[in-house]
């Protein structure tokens, strides 16, 4: 008797257990705490093979909307839910074998400076040896992006959408211009292609695959491409948003679509155990190279791209004055001003020979023409202006100036200093609006990159190159330039 009494025991704190445990054990994944996602919003997968009971039981529940229907590689649903329906009710039912959160992503771009009027020739990125020394252009491979969608009228993205010899050849917008995550009821309306003008994301990144101009030209230029937009323009003043559902309708569009590898540069925080990886997964099966930017995952069949800074922008506002244009043809020196009060303000004059030199001079206590009479009475033909904060001002100049004259920021000021007390610096500005000076963080991991290890502590990423700083397209279909800035 004791023995039964015991069992019956047991079998009643197993129970008391089991309805404890807010989930299904492996059938409701969790995400770690540093990953967002979308409240009372799901991704459901099913078993193979088990799709229409499933899907029926599900909209027979109370206060359950399903969005998004998947089929594939990845059969399942999106739903929103109300707050008395749980996951762990979800995952119970017949045929349905995970739950997962459905997570959001903001994307991580970073705005360029326009007109770069110089070549982007690809010195760091190997891209050049590729075309010249072993033919490698891109021909015969056929490259998705997910991405914002694509200015494809560009002139050196084609100017084309699925013509005979145009790049695009595939491609969807899933989204439209008014999707936003932050709404209550998100408006879903794709428009019949992938062109934006709204957001330029997209158009940067296919540029550095794809470019075909004069002045930049990607590392893939002879591929094939096609673009899945899953981000709506910017709405509200936030920042443009997607979530799984969308990235998983644009995995499986893009492999029905025949594409050889798949690039993602979407700069979220990772999960391995998301449905993007799960995904992912099976399209490494079937031969698909998946190329993750800014996502860094612990999976074997991911390839994990770091991005690495190849140089430092220095931006700076000049006068709009041409007989003030910060301009030089040739490498210059710069050469940090110390003035006879033992100053870098340049208030009173220098006993320095600036002759044929830029000078780095600090902002404070005296107008800007006054120090740049002073240095162009010393023979400088340039004049740096450091701010005494991280603002970017507009100089002034009367017309007895005649030398270069800009201002840059106070940390740039700094960064030039630094490199002026390990030896010479020189710069040349043949036409641009900025310039880049050599940096000593150069190869090192950008801020917006990828970095190990994962949060299950694999190694990884498996690759790193070049990705900020990058000339690429910018959105004007009409304009030839580029434009620089972070993919």
């Amino acid at each position: 008797m004791k023995l039964v009494v015991s069992v019956l025991a047991l079998a009643a704190a197993c129970t008391s257990i089991a309805s404890a445990r807010p989930f299904p054990a492996g059938r409701v994944l969790a995400p770690p705490a540093n990953v967002r996602v979308k409240p009372n919003s799901y991704i459901i997968e099913f078993h193979d093979g088990a799709m229409g009971t499933p899907v029926d039981q599900i909209l027979g529940l109370a206060n359950v909307v399903v969005d998004q229907h998947f089929n594939g590689l990845f059969n399942g649903i999106s739903v929103r839910v109300g707050d008395s329906v749980r996951p762990e009710h979800l995952a119970e039912m017949h045929g349905v074998k995970r739950v997962y959160p459905n997570r959001v992503h903001t994307l991580a771009a970073q705005a360029g400076a326009k007109n770069i009027t110089s070549s982007y020739l690809h010195t760091m990125t190997g891209a050049a040896a590729a075309w010249g020394e072993m033919g490698l252009s891109g021909k015969g491979i056929s490259i998705g992006i997910i991405d914002t969608g694509v200015d494809y009228m560009h002139p050196d993205l084609g100017g084309c959408w699925k013509e005979p010899n145009c790049p695009w050849q595939k491609g969807a917008d899933l989204v439209g211009d008014d999707y936003s995550f932050y709404d209550h009821d998100p408006i879903i309306k794709p428009n019949p292609t992938p062109l934006v003008h709204c957001e330029g994301h997209g158009t940067h990144v296919a540029g550095i695959l794809m470019a075909r101009g004069e002045l930049v030209r990607g590392v893939a230029p002879d591929a094939t491409y096609g673009m899945y937009r899953i981000f709506g323009c910017p709405k509200n003043g936030a920042s443009v948003t997607t979530s799984d559902e969308f990235i998983i309708k644009a995995m499986l569009a893009a492999h029905r679509d025949g594409h050889d590898i798949i690039s993602m540069s979407l700069g979220s925080m990772a999960w391995d155990d998301s449905p993007t990886a799960a995904l992912a997964s099976k399209l490494v099966a079937q031969g698909v190279v998946r190329r993750v930017g800014g996502e860094l995952g612990d999976h074997r069949d991911w390839i994990n791209v770091a991005t690495a800074l190849s140089t430092r922008m220095i931006p700076m506002w000049g006068t709009e004055k041409p007989a003030h244009a910060f301009v030089f043809d040739a490498a210059t020196p710069i050469v940090a001003v110390v003035d006879t009060k033992g100053s870098p303000l340049a208030c009173a004059p220098v006993s320095q020979d600036l002759t044929g030199k830029i000078a780095l001079v600090h902002r404070g206590e005296c107008e800007f023409a006054v120090k740049e009479a002073v240095v162009q009475e010393a023979g400088a033909v340039g004049i740096l202006i450091v701010n005494n904060d991280e603002a970017l001002v507009y100089p002034t100049a009367p017309d007895s100036i005649k030398i270069g004259v800009a201002v840059i920021r106070k940390q740039d000021g700094e960064f030039i200093a630094a490199g002026l007390g390990q030896g010479p610096v020189t710069t040349a500005l043949p036409s641009h609006l900025y310039n880049t000076f050599k940096s000593d963080i150069g190869g090192q991991m950008s801020t917006f990159s990828s970095y190990g290890p994962s949060p299950q502590l694999g190694m990884g990423p498996l690759l790193s190159a070049p990705g900020g700083n990058m000339s690429s397209a910018g959105l004007e279909s009409n304009a030839k330039r580029p434009k620089k800035g972070h993919f």
